[in-house]
């Protein structure tokens, strides 16, 4: 049976069996298998992650070209604002740290205080650049070796802004 106690405006119902009891380690996964089994779902996730990182490296790209190519919109900077803002805030969550870096200079240089007519197009494709080979050999840290000299050209490149 039930316990029902009135609170006033609500009711509290305790159960007769306490939850402890319900619950059994029978046939119960392991530590081991649990870690496993999340290890392989990130990796496929991870996978998704540079997958779709790729896709946005063309959609930035290609905004890039229009900006160059014609009168420049609006709406080709906010493309590449936001495509860098989701690599700013997804690169550290799926082990590739460098890429939010990355991210992050680029969202610094097609923020909405940047003017459309001031965006600085070669530094912006020198970044996407560095980035596109940054995800063809899976860089993941800017400590990596293959890494330093690029980001340290793009950093030499800011300072002269």
């Amino acid at each position: 049976m039930t316990k029902i106690v009135d609170m006033g405006n609500y009711e509290m119902h305790h159960p007769t069996e306490k939850l402890k009891g319900k619950v059994s380690n029978d046939g119960a996964l392991s530590m081991e298998e649990i870690e496993k089994r999340v290890a392989q779902n990130m990796e496929k996730l991870t996978a998704e992650f540079l997958k779709g990182l790729s896709e946005s490296i063309i959609t930035v790209n290609g905004a890039l070209t229009a900006l160059g190519s014609r009168e420049a919109r609006p709406e080709d900077q906010d493309t590449i604002f936001r495509h860098a803002h989701d690599m700013k805030g997804m690169g550290g969550s799926f082990g590739y740290p460098i890429v939010g870096m990355i991210g992050t200079a680029l969202s610094d240089l097609t923020d909405e205080k940047t003017k459309l007519a001031a965006l600085n197009i070669p530094l912006i494709k020198a970044h996407m650049d560095v980035l596109r080979w940054i995800v063809d050999q899976k860089i993941k840290t800017e400590e990596d070796p293959r890494a330093a000299p690029l980001l340290a050209a793009l950093e030499e490149a800011k300072s002269k802004l």
